[in-house]
């Protein structure tokens, strides 16, 4: 009995936590991987004028790609933050925030650092 109270709760399983297929996941990485590489190829001067209309439609479908897949992982980002909150000085919603941030790419690491 006492050693079924020390056990650890069982992790939930991260995998129910995007909405989305494997299929559907690998579509929107494709998207925001054609829509980076043809933002690098106009700020380079590198696109024929014929398919300017082409490389900013790619870069448009990419952030809403990125957006998509931002939005399907909001629950992930939740459990995470939820189980590093308890204990520590750092809110829940401020975990949060600094989860998006880091997934934009502007993570900034203070928050963190000042709790530990």
């Amino acid at each position: 009995m006492r050693e079924e109270k020390n056990r650890a709760a069982p992790l939930p399983d991260y995998h129910k936590c995007g909405s989305m297929s494997p299929d559907r996941e690998r579509v929107l990485l494709w998207a925001i991987r054609d829509g980076r590489a043809a933002k690098e190829q106009l700020q380079q001067h590198t696109v024929r004028l014929e398919d300017i209309a082409a490389a900013k439609r790619d870069i448009a479908n990419g952030v809403a790609a990125r957006e998509e897949l931002t939005l399907s992982y909001l629950p992930l980002l939740a459990i995470i933050a939820k189980r590093y909150s308890y204990g520590n000085s750092i809110s829940m919603e401020d975990l949060m925030q600094e989860g998006s941030s880091w997934s934009k790419g502007s993570f900034s690491s203070s928050a963190v650092s000042s709790a530990v």
